[in-house]
């Protein structure tokens, strides 16, 4: 399975999610490409809907990117869409991004 799917899928069980979050962090630079696809709507479930539409995957990524800091600097611009976009955990992953 699809790194990227995989997360995501395991970000949308209550039970699940916590453990996920810490496991794709642990990855560190290796993360990046998976938060990327998830948060451009790449990463898609089995009935073609993007995850960055049901809400907890983007907020699981973003809380991943928090963590991740200075690491995450080449998803800025995905940040910075989701703040325009109003997201309260956008502002806190840009701000660690950048510091």
């Amino acid at each position: 399975m699809n790194k990227s799917i995989e997360f995501s899928e395991r970000f949308l069980k209550p039970a699940d999610r916590a453990k996920a979050v810490c496991e794709l962090e642990s990855l560190g630079e290796d993360a990046i490409p998976i938060l990327r696809t998830i948060l451009d709507g790449t990463a898609k479930n089995k009935f073609q809907v993007s995850y960055n539409k049901l809400g907890m995957p983007v907020e699981c990524s973003l809380v991943v990117i928090q963590r991740l800091g200075k690491a995450a600097k080449d998803l800025e611009p995905f940040v910075e869409q989701w703040l325009e976009r109003g997201h309260p955990y956008a502002q806190e992953a840009l701000h660690e991004i950048n510091t």
